[in-house]
């Protein structure tokens, strides 16, 4: 076996025992009475599954294509969270680059699942239908990913609960990068990260 297959091979076997965590996760939550018991294990799992992605990725592509690792996790969360009857649909928009060695695939999938999940759960937690755009373009050194939603939006003055305290501390600790978050004017919520790239 060469070295890239051994790696290959080393992912895949993490993406197994990663998938086996939230299986034994999913037992818990149905065990638990608590609602609130229930909605932490939910969020585990999905945190738990997005790693899961980019690892899958990984040991079948070894180079990560960014807009297939975009559309995953956009598909994967949208078809776990969404609640009976309603209807969310998504689109990615950007050039199909693959994301350099300088950047860990694992940070990059914690932080765009952390804002779909936030978009999910905050933003249409009102409404049964919505949409989620995240298009993506290099600007110098950085590649500049922008995550909107028309969901109901934030205040002015919100403040940061856990989920976008990971990614803030992910995208500027790990990443090198910049996390701005934005009401729109017309409703809706716009994420805007400038990550190191290359």
């Amino acid at each position: 076996m060469d070295s890239s297959d051994f790696v290959s091979e080393v992912y895949h076997r993490v993406k197994n025992n990663l998938q086996m965590i939230c299986s034994m996760l999913r037992m818990q939550m149905r065990e638990t009475e608590s609602v609130v018991a229930k909605e932490s294990l939910a969020d585990a799992i999905r945190r738990i599954a997005s790693l899961s992605i980019s690892y899958d990725l990984m040991s079948s592509m070894g180079d990560v294509d960014l807009f297939l690792l975009l559309r995953r996790i956009l598909e994967d969360h949208i078809a776990f969270s969404l609640m009976p009857g309603q209807r969310i649909e998504f689109e990615v928009v950007g050039d199909r680059v693959k994301v350099p060695p300088s950047v860990n695939p694992v940070h990059l999938s914690v932080v765009m699942s952390e804002l779909v999940m936030n978009a999910i759960k905050h933003g249409f937690r009102q409404t049964r239908d919505g949409k989620i755009l995240v298009d993506y373009h290099k600007e110098g050194a950085y590649m500049v990913v922008r995550i909107k939603d028309n969901g109901v939006g934030i205040s002015c003055n919100f403040s940061l609960h856990l989920g976008l305290k990971i990614v803030k501390s992910v995208v500027e600790t790990d990443m090198g990068g910049e996390v701005l978050i934005l009401p729109l004017r017309d409703g809706g919520t716009e994420v805007i990260l400038r990550l190191l790239w290359g």
